[in-house]
This record gives C-alpha cells, structure tokens and sequence, in this order.
C-alpha cells in the first residue's frame, strides 16, 4: 500500500573550501622596463545546499495488482486462522465430551460393582444358610470380579481422556 502513497525525500548539505597561493605579473612600463610582483590571497567558499523531492506515481499496473495480492493473502491468512481456531474449539469440545463420557461411564460401572458385590455378599448367605448351590455364589463372585475388572478398564480410559484434553488445553485434570 504504501507504493501508492506520494513519496518524499529530503537532503541537505554544506560544502567549505579553503585556498590560499601568491599570484604574480609581468609588466612593462613605457620605458621598457619590466616589473613584477607578487601578491598573496586566500579564499574561503562555504555552500550550503538543500532539496526536498516529493513525487507520486500517477498510475502503476504493478503496484495495484500487487495490492490486491497481497489483500487475498490477508483474506487467505485470516482464514486459515479462523479454520484452526475451529479446529481448536471443536477438538477441545472433543476432548471434554470424551471425559464426560469415560466419567459416566465409570461411575455406572462402579455402581454395577456395588450392585454385584451386594449380589455376592447376599449368595454367600443364601449359600450358608443351604438355599442356593455352591455354582451360583461362584457366578455371582465370577460377575462382581468381572465388574472390578471393567471399573479398572474405565479408569483408565478416563485417565487417557482426561491426558488427551490435557495435551490441547494445556491445564491439568
């Protein structure tokens, strides 16, 4: 943009010189006979100069097309970043659901482990007391183990859920 605009310049200067010699002449007077002298001099010259040019082109073909150039580059650049500010905003939303979700899920894991060690508790007494066989208080071990096993596998999910959104926002969870 700024080719478009008038350009200006400005110097300035100043100039000394110094000389000094002895200059002579010849002369003849009416008799014929001839003279000379010599006279000393000395001069000093001091110039001082100025200028100030300010001109602007018209009209160049060049310049406005490199202009515009250079606004579709703005225009592209702004996009691009408006594109990875979208991107960020819908990755870090990712991120957070993935933990919302992993949570859910481990604390409804976790209260089916509950309901089964209940399950597991109450065989046991049923067992005990002669009203249930000894297969049914094992499946009822079996599956409150196998919940154990999944709270185990959901918290470590969170935990990688909870890394991942670590990673994009840069804060700890």
């Amino acid at each position: 943009f700024a080719l478009l605009l008038p350009q200006i310049s400005a110097s300035a200067g100043e100039t000394w010189s110094h000389s000094s010699g002895r200059s002579g002449q010849i002369n003849s007077t009416s008799s014929g006979s001839l003279y000379s002298y010599q006279l000393p001099y000395a001069e000093n010259t001091t110039g001082k100069s100025w200028s100030l040019n300010l001109s602007e082109t018209l009209f160049s073909w060049t310049d406005w097309m490199n202009l515009k150039a250079a606004d579709h580059q703005v225009a592209e650049a702004q996009a691009n970043y408006e594109a990875a500010t979208q991107g960020l905003i819908l990755s870090t939303a990712q991120a957070y659901f993935n933990v919302l979700a992993a949570l859910d899920t481990l604390h409804a894991q976790q209260s089916s482990l509950k309901a089964l060690t209940l399950e597991t508790t109450r065989a046991r007494k049923e067992y005990k007391i002669g009203m249930i066989a000894i297969t049914d208080v094992q499946q009822a071990r079996a599956a409150r183990d196998a919940a154990a096993a999944e709270v185990i596998v959901n918290e470590q999910a969170l935990s990688a859920a909870e890394d991942q959104l670590q990673v994009i926002t840069g804060r700890q969870y």
